[in-house]
């Protein structure tokens, strides 16, 4: 797909991924030592196992309706746009980016959210929704899975002309490794 000019480029790993594996490391530590002190806790904690479960799919659903409309977002510029040839394709480029950027803030938050919801769940033992809980988070997985190869086929998109691809660039590294749009 990519011709000499236009070698594969390759990108960082989002500062998300680290961020969000050490977020879910802290909410399961968190979780123990929250629930091991149990007797301080008492109230509060019976309390959160009560809505855990509600919390839980609300969080899901915002995480999964999110995945979807980011997905779809690209999957119909890559149907119009197979290959960058002219600058008002960027322009729509530029707008799904700002979009997925601002969409990986809430994300982050029904990750956040929803993985504390998710271990209350998993972890109580006077739970009849533990699997459920983890057949939905498998699926949102997947769906996750399914997205991010959407994203790579945007990360690796043939452009036409030299100063699109520079502007390009700038928009994809932009994309993967910045907090805010630039652009």
């Amino acid at each position: 797909m990519n011709s000499p000019k236009n070698p594969k480029r390759i990108f960082k790993i989002p500062i998300i991924t680290p961020i969000s594996i050490i977020m879910v490391i802290g909410i399961y530590v968190g979780y123990s030592f929250f629930f091991i002190s149990r007797d301080n806790n008492a109230e509060l904690s019976s309390y959160f196992q009560i809505i855990a479960f509600e919390v839980f799919l609300l969080c899901d659903f915002g995480m999964v309706t999110l995945i979807l409309y980011n997905q779809s977002k690209l999957h119909h510029f890559l149907k119009k746009h197979p290959v960058i040839t002219h600058q008002s394709a960027l322009e729509e480029l530029k707008v799904i980016a700002r979009t997925n950027m601002y969409s990986a803030f809430s994300l982050f938050f029904f990750l956040g959210i929803g993985s504390l919801s998710a271990v209350t769940i998993i972890f109580n033992p006077n739970t009849d929704n533990t699997s459920l809980v983890s057949l939905l988070l498998t699926i949102t997985t997947l769906l996750m899975a399914w997205y991010n190869l959407s994203e790579q086929k945007i990360k690796q998109i043939h452009c036409t002309n030299q100063s699109l691809e520079a502007e390009l660039n700038a928009i994809l590294d932009c994309w993967m490794n910045k907090a805010f749009p630039n652009f």
